[in-house]
């Protein structure tokens, strides 16, 4: 069945109620809050400009550069991922083989290694993201854009870092 214009208008209040309010709407969805939009854009324009750079073998902060006019407001948390995980990348990558078992970093899906060396740079060193909000994000590329197993990979690996992280 077909909603009305009245009725398809009432959901659409509910749904900018709810979320002026911090609430869920009607339907039971729980919306993202701005700052939440904001940083899973960050994530995808970094995902994007560190897979590139992987890819073509050039810089990371260069391909950002390149890629700065599709940031938007997102700048600034794009270029902290972006910088941060090339200035770290050797720790990151040491920290990621300890704990993905049986795989070689250069056997993972690019994609994948991306995700985890941005998620775990956001572990490491933006503590003001909760640790749960990194590793969904982090799943959530990692079902969006690699393979069909890469999120419960992706997921396992992250889980294992975020241990160990909070128990030191």
């Amino acid at each position: 069945m077909v909603p009305t214009s009245q009725e398809q208008t009432s959901e659409n209040e509910s749904v900018v109620e709810a979320s002026v309010a911090g609430g869920t709407p009607a339907g039971g969805r729980v919306l993202p809050s701005r700052l939440e939009r904001h940083r899973r854009r960050a994530r995808k324009a970094a995902l994007s400009a560190l897979y590139a750079a992987e890819l073509s073998h050039q810089p990371p902060v260069d391909v950002c550069k390149m890629q700065e006019d599709y940031f938007g407001r997102a700048r600034d948390l794009t270029k902290e991922l972006v910088d941060g995980v090339s200035r770290n990348i050797d720790r990151l990558d040491q920290r990621i083989s300890s704990v993905a078992e049986h795989w070689a970093l250069d056997r993972m899906p690019r994609v994948d290694l991306v995700v985890l060396r941005m998620a775990m740079y956001e572990l490491e060193e933006l503590s003001d993201i909760p640790t749960g909000a990194t590793i969904n994000e982090a799943v959530e590329l990692a079902k969006c854009f690699s393979t069909t197993d890469s999120s419960r990979f992706v997921n396992g690996v992250l889980g294992k870092l975020a241990t160990d992280i909070s128990s030191v």
